[in-house]
């Protein structure tokens, strides 16, 4: 993969960011690989777009975020039929230096750069759907250019990096203990390692209540509590991500990855597969393929 610096331009000279709109009839402006320093947020509204990274590609679909690290290389094609918002800023346009108060949660979101990217689902979220608004507030302000444009700017980037870091605070490796919920998260810990080393197995709920010392009704409190998902809910979502990487990266048969997934039945997984995805595994392929010979 041939990489090259991308010198992002701003959209605006008194503030490091770029924020546009782009729909399938533009000009594919990312089809090459590249890096650059700014982190990228990318919501998909409508269609869905393949983005390649040095060792896997990521479908995503319609009313998904993708958010790519700083200086990770990556590409992409605009798909057919499809419209994408695109925010890109420096970081430290936010995060100024590790003392800074907002420095926990854009590394909590980023994976202090563990990792090339983040997916987030909006499914019927009210608040994620506001993110579009936000993004297309950010191109009227800087559009328009009224007083304090900028203060407001910066308002819809921290509202938007929040809204991310609500929603999705479980999938975090770095967290923080600023509340009682979070304190929970950390006790939770060897549960969620555990089933990242075990997905693919039978894992009951007596196994992991007696990783934390806990009883399985009380478990099963504590962590809807904390994570606003059932533990079934959260394993069976693992899960079905794990299954999303193998169908695109690899060429394994459909009913190979239902087994090496952990699933209890093949119907069950497919049934779980299409609740979280929209798409049937098959399905999810065919798009996926469908939408790298356009791009080729």
């Amino acid at each position: 993969m041939d990489i090259r610096h991308e010198n992002v331009e701003y959209s605006d000279l008194n503030i490091p960011i770029y924020c546009r709109t782009v729909a399938s009839t533009d000009e594919d402006i990312s089809a090459n690989a590249h890096i650059h320093e700014e982190i990228e947020i990318v919501y998909v509204s409508q269609g869905s777009q393949i983005f390649s990274f040095i060792d896997e590609s990521v479908l995503v679909h319609e009313g998904e975020i993708i958010l790519i690290n700083s200086m990770c290389p990556h590409c992409s094609g605009n798909g057919e039929n499809t419209r994408i918002y695109i925010l890109q800023f420096r970081p430290d346009l936010v995060m100024n230096n590790h003392s800074d108060y907002s420095y926990p949660y854009l590394a909590a979101l980023t994976g202090n750069q563990s990792s090339s990217y983040r997916l987030f689902s909006i499914n019927d979220n009210s608040n994620f759907r506001r993110i579009a608004s936000m993004l297309i507030g950010i191109t009227e302000e800087l559009r328009e250019r009224s007083t304090a444009y900028e203060l407001n700017i910066m308002a819809y980037i921290y509202s938007i990096l929040t809204t991310l870091f609500r929603f999705n605070a479980i999938d975090y490796d770095t967290m923080s203990p600023f509340n009682g919920k979070n304190q929970n998260l950390k006790k939770l810990e060897p549960v969620f390692g555990y089933v990242e080393k075990h997905y693919n197995e039978d894992i009951s709920l007596d196994e992991v209540a007696n990783l934390v010392n806990y009883s399985p009704q009380y478990f099963c409190r504590i962590f809807k509590d904390t994570t606003d998902k059932t533990f079934i809910d959260y394993l069976n979502c693992f899960r079905i991500n794990v299954a999303k990487k193998m169908i695109i990266n690899t060429n394994e048969s459909i009913y190979n990855i239902y087994i090496k997934t952990g699933f209890s039945s093949f119907s069950y997984f497919n049934r779980i597969f299409k609740k979280y995805s929209k798409f049937s595994p098959t399905e999810y392929r065919q798009v996926f393929l469908d939408k790298q010979s356009a791009a080729d």
